[in-house]
């Protein structure tokens, strides 16, 4: 698919006038972005690949993508062409640190891991699954990767870059060199993985802190983490949605939910799984433009927060990390743009009252009675409609008929079966109390053996996110239901599953 070039004055009129830049970011933020041609040459100023001048992006641009072809040709497996200086130790058995045969089997290796994760890249989208795009999206990877050893490959790069390529290859068009328009050099289709490659690098230039974490273990095996990422899923969660809304951040303190179980894998992908693909670049459209920093970023995570607190408010562990893990995709982008913008001006989504005053208060804790009692007065009396319309005749031929039907009353008992049933009710009292004081103190030690096993599996879990090791959604729920057994044996959750 390749598009129908553009008029010529479309360069001039949308990037080269005195307030075009700033014309594309309100663009961005509106979500109007979407409709233009170009929003990979947009990508590339509001990153920082161009300069503020205009004048000098054609250079720039040959200039990166040269540097591409130079990388590509430099990374490209050359064990078999070139001579072996040292026979006996460039040769396909030799364990050198420079062995040009060591480095071969190395990326082989490389290639491999990265290919794992390319074929499961949006499985459901066709596109993704074409062998050229695959081929393309292994060569960008591979190239980067051998750039930047100190990060190498990371799982989850695969997917930012995906959505770059997606969006680039849609915009290509044919260069022809009698079309003076340089927006056709720009979006020139012969170079779509040079574009792919240049964007792909420059963003993660502002996120690869995300990608390289390395987690502090002290003598207690307690997991401390300062970088990057860390420091900014807990300023989504404790910073700002602490002041823009204080119920939902006391009640995700409550159920014990720590930030970086759902919001690494929100900056790492920068929200690229919480929403489809044609609406996720609309949001990063707003991102981008925002500044290249990605700080708008945090705030969306915020306002995705506060769009789903009627699903979090009052809810358990296990219910929570569902809903955070399967966000409901019922907001529309534009409007969460709105709100982060919002959010980051300093504004409020939520009618400011005090917590303790509010109307909507941080939920207590559900226990067997309050969830009792909250059921019963929940639940309202149905009646039929007819009911409403019942006439007095009605209601004494209805009161008759309770009376035939009433049971006559039991014959009187003698006083010495009276004190004998008495005293063995007495004694199945007793026993049953009994019974339950034994059961309740057998539950709590159940409840008291599961604190650190769960305690246990959730630092393993950090250990993993932290180290970049894939943790899937069912492992995560499996945990949660775990703390959910272990509370409603401790008497803090009724058993969803016993009737009250």
């Amino acid at each position: 698919f390749i598009r129908m070039i553009p008029s010529t004055s479309t360069f001039y009129n949308t990037f080269c006038l005195a307030d075009s830049i700033n014309n594309l970011r309100q663009q961005a933020f509106s979500g109007t972005l979407q409709y233009t041609k170009y929003r990979s040459l947009c990508w590339k100023i509001f990153l920082g690949c161009l300069s503020g001048d205009s004048s000098l992006w054609k250079n720039e641009t040959l200039l990166q993508r040269t540097h591409y072809d130079d990388l590509l040709s430099k990374h490209s497996d050359n064990s078999h062409s070139n001579k072996c200086k040292d026979p006996s130790c460039d040769n396909p058995l030799s364990s050198a640190k420079n062995s040009v045969w060591g480095q071969h089997f190395a990326d082989l290796d490389l290639q491999k891991d990265i290919n794992q994760d390319i074929v499961r890249t949006y499985p459901e989208n066709e596109y993704f699954q074409q062998s050229t795009i695959q081929s393309l999206m292994l060569r960008i990877l591979f190239v980067y990767s051998r750039n930047f050893p100190e990060i190498s490959y990371q799982q989850g790069m695969h997917e930012l870059l995906a959505n770059i390529i997606y969006l680039v290859d849609g915009e290509k068009l044919i260069n022809s060199e009698s079309d003076p328009d340089p927006l056709v050099f720009f979006l020139d289709a012969r170079y779509v993985e040079q574009d792919s490659y240049i964007l792909f690098s420059q963003l993660m230039k502002f996120t690869r802190d995300s990608f390289m974490i390395e987690p502090e273990i002290d003598d207690d095996q307690n997991v401390t983490c300062t970088c990057d990422v860390v420091a900014k899923c807990h300023e989504i969660q404790n910073v700002i949605l602490k002041d823009k809304d204080p119920a939902l951040y006391e009640h995700l303190c409550q159920v014990n939910i720590e930030p970086q179980i759902y919001a690494l894998r929100w900056i790492r992908l920068i929200l690229g799984r919480e929403f489809n693909l044609e609406d996720l670049l609309v949001l990063w459209d707003a991102i981008f433009a925002y500044n290249n920093n990605l700080e708008l970023l945090r705030f969306l995570c915020a306002a995705l927060l506060i769009h789903l607190r009627t699903r979090l408010l009052g809810e358990s562990t296990t219910v929570c990390l569902r809903v955070l893990f399967q966000c409901p995709r019922l907001l529309e982008v534009s409007e969460l743009i709105s709100q982060a913008l919002l959010l980051a001006s300093g504004g409020h989504l939520l009618p400011q009252v005090s917590v303790s005053s509010s109307k909507d208060p941080v939920p207590q804790k559900r226990t067997a009675h309050n969830t009792l009692a909250h059921s019963s007065r929940s639940l309202p009396v149905l009646s039929h409609p007819s009911n409403h319309k019942e006439t007095k005749t009605q209601t004494m031929t209805t009161a008759r008929f309770a009376k035939r039907t009433t049971p006559p009353p039991p014959p009187p008992r003698s006083n010495s079966a009276t004190q004998l049933i008495k005293r063995t009710e007495k004694e199945a009292n007793a026993d049953l109390i009994c019974h339950i004081l034994e059961t309740n103190a057998l539950q709590k030690r159940m409840s008291d053996r599961l604190e650190p096993i769960i305690a246990s599996l959730q630092q393993e879990l950090v250990k993993s996110q932290l180290s970049n090791i894939h943790v899937s959604d069912s492992l995560l729920m499996a945990i949660a239901n775990l703390k959910q057994i272990k509370d409603i044996l401790a008497g803090l959750l009724p058993d969803p599953h016993c009737p009250h």
